[in-house]
């Protein structure tokens, strides 16, 4: 479940707290001033409230919270004070992950960023689990498998528009809608199917990936990345460059 907080109320966290369930807040920033100037006015309370009444009513289920890292956010005393947030609710895993292009992010990393955020992550002295350099296993796009072994992170619109992936935005990418189609036909209906098609093809058509030593590794990376930032899946996601250095780290921790 991916939740921002605004809704989770003593009776909602009390709720909850019965089931055995996975939650995961977005938080930017270690106080309001940084994490709202992506997510919105009030979001970083409302967050905060929602951890506390979880805790308050002894939620058993696993929490994770997940940061966008650009320009404006990608500071020790940010990811540090993110950190501490994590261990104040006992919220396990902390995933780091590079900003998506859209209307909240227009600045994104760049490649001397990359080492500039491992270089932070190295300085905390932490028990929660840091996730930020990613398994081999884990470079490809979920949906680019074959259609009965995909685990689906659907997003669901206000109007009810059914996407793949939380970070498919665009209309085109619909799949559904809850209100008119059943689950069953929004999974295994033909919008699905040709969009994991595309997904799997998309690398023979990007001549970057296909000269590429690790294209059949990452099969071109986040296809809804690479819609967000140049308005076309047939290209690059940006993210080559940390997947390179992942991919180094993973080779140099074999030898």
């Amino acid at each position: 479940m991916v939740s921002n907080g605004s809704l989770i109320d003593n009776k909602k966290a009390k709720m909850l707290s019965k089931y055995n369930i996975n939650i995961q807040f977005t938080i930017d920033g270690y106080n309001a001033e940084i994490n709202n100037l992506t997510r919105g006015k009030n979001s970083f309370e409302s967050q905060i409230n929602a951890l506390e009444l979880l805790r308050k009513n002894n939620f058993k289920g696993f929490l994770n919270i997940r940061t966008n890292l650009w320009s404006k956010n990608l500071s020790y005393k940010n990811i540090k004070g993110i950190v501490e947030i994590c261990e104040k609710f006992e919220v396990l895993r902390l995933d780091l992950v590079e900003a998506k292009k859209n209307g909240s992010f227009n600045e994104i990393l760049l490649e001397s960023d990359y080492k500039k955020v491992k270089s932070i992550i190295d300085k905390l002295n932490t028990k929660v689990n840091i996730v930020y350099e990613r398994d081999i296993e884990e470079f490809k796009c979920e949906l680019d498998k074959d259609l009965m072994n995909i685990e689906f992170g659907l997003r669901i619109s206000a109007n009810g528009d059914v996407f793949p992936c939380q970070y498919f935005l665009d209309k085109q990418f619909s799949i559904g809608n809850i209100y008119h189609n059943t689950l069953e036909d929004i999974i295994y209906g033909d919008k699905n199917k040709k969009i994991i098609d595309l997904i799997s093809l998309r690398k023979s058509f990007i001549k970057k990936c296909t000269d590429c030593v690790y294209g059949d590794k990452c099969n071109a990376g986040c296809p809804a990345k690479a819609y967000l930032n140049n308005n076309n899946i047939f290209t690059i996601d940006g993210s080559c460059y940390k997947r390179k250095l992942d991919f180094a780290n993973y080779y140099i921790k074999l030898i």
